[in-house]
């Protein structure tokens, strides 16, 4: 598996949409932050304003996890190259581990990056707490952990229908259109339904650690992920392949 990992990082980091969606997403978060110090003024609230404002645009997610998504899966069906690592013997649990942990490194690069342009643009003279610094760094690795688990809902969709197409579409809804269509529910049906789905155990989660406590929602959050794992090879391991 280590090996495949490795074979697919060399293919997917010659893909070029990945760069543009990390630089388009870079000057999102710049021209963000830029703007609500303007705004707001140039302080700890501006700066926290503006990033957290940039990292729930409505574009973000997706300019981040459709290039990841199309790098990892795309060809997978229509290149049929998943029948032949299967043919030189890796069980197929290890193959959709091996394309999931592909993502994961993928957006561990990515927002370590955002990360990094984040603590920069954090200038003393904005007075920012180091309270106030960290829950900015939890809150972008929190929306690395929620573009993950898009791709891997997306990436179940995939192997389930045998659609890559589908699968995308899938990738799409899950960053711009499930989480808004579950709040309204929340909201129009007075029904706490949004706080227990994927995104509001996250959101939940670190309401949760910046009020002091230790953001255990992120234990059911994960296991979001981990049933969305065990539904694909559950599906996949009755899928019949054309060797």
């Amino acid at each position: 598996m280590r090996n495949l990992i490795r074979a697919d990082l060399c293919r997917i980091l010659k893909t070029k949409m990945i760069y543009v969606g990390t630089v388009f997403a870079v000057l999102i978060i710049v021209f963000g932050i830029g703007r609500a110090l303007v705004s707001i003024g140039s302080n700890a609230t501006g700066y926290m304003n503006g990033l957290n404002s940039s990292l729930d645009g409505f574009l973000f997610p997706v300019i981040i996890d459709v290039p990841i998504f199309i790098a990892v899966f795309s060809h997978e069906l229509s290149a049929k190259s998943m029948q032949c690592v299967l043919g030189h013997g890796l069980t197929r649990g290890k193959l959709i581990t091996a394309k999931l942990l592909d993502a994961a490194i993928l957006l561990i690069g990515i927002f370590a990056v955002f990360t990094a342009v984040a603590v920069i643009m954090a200038s003393p003279d904005y007075a920012i707490s180091s309270r106030q610094m960290t829950m900015a760094i939890i809150s972008i690795w929190l929306r690395a952990l929620r573009f993950f688990g898009y791709i891997c809902f997306a990436a179940m969709i995939m192997f389930i229908t045998n659609s890559s197409a589908l699968g995308l579409i899938f990738c799409i809804g899950f960053a711009l259109v499930f989480r808004l269509l579950c709040m309204a529910v929340t909201r129009l049906g007075g029904i706490e339904f949004y706080d227990y789905t994927f995104d509001g155990l996250l959101d939940w989660a670190y309401k949760s650690i910046e009020a002091g406590g230790l953001g255990l929602q992120l234990i059911p959050a994960l296991l979001f992920i981990v049933a969305a794992l065990a539904v694909t090879i559950f599906f996949f391991n009755r899928k019949e392949f054309e060797f």
